[in-house]
């Protein structure tokens, strides 16, 4: 009987039974330690990664498709057309594995569940790479010298 106290030693014997991304890398990118010990099963592990999914998803569709709020009509500014396709790419990508995620949460099994861990944990690796870049060039976007700054003028 696996130890319901210690994630770790739950999450190893589901690790051995389906080859699954080790526990530190799902730790490290989606936070697995959040989950309740005795809650910790596949659908919960899947469940942290649909999580980053989505709020990933949700800034670069902020870039791709922007509100009228500063936030996002200045940080879309920063992006060049070729930049705009690629984040698109990567967007559609990630819309995928959403969708892959939320018929998951309808007809999954264990063994659904850990085919996706394994997949998106495979492909999170690429991913986060791309996704990196276009964060850190929104932050040395967001720290260097704007034209909105003249054109806003002073609203106090």
């Amino acid at each position: 009987m696996p130890d319901k106290t210690d994630p770790k030693k739950t999450y190893a014997l589901l690790e051995k039974k389906y080859r699954l991304p080790d526990y530190s890398f799902l730790q490290q990118n989606f936070d697995i330690d959040m989950i309740e010990p005795e809650r910790l099963t596949l659908r919960e592990v899947r469940r942290k990664m649909h999580e980053k999914i989505e709020w990933i998803a949700k800034v670069l569709e902020s870039w791709l498709q922007p509100d009228t709020n500063l936030q996002n009509l200045y940080e879309v500014g920063i992006f060049n057309e070729e930049d705009k396709k690629k984040v698109y790419l990567i967007y559609k990508e990630l819309m995928s594995l959403h969708s892959s995620s939320l018929i998951l949460e309808i007809q999954g099994n264990d063994e659904l569940n850990a085919e996706f861990i394994r997949d998106f944990g495979d492909r999170w690796k690429i991913l986060r790479t791309q996704v990196l870049k276009y964060f850190e060039n929104v932050k040395i976007g967001w720290n260097k010298e704007s034209q909105i700054e003249e054109k806003l003028g002073y609203f106090g």
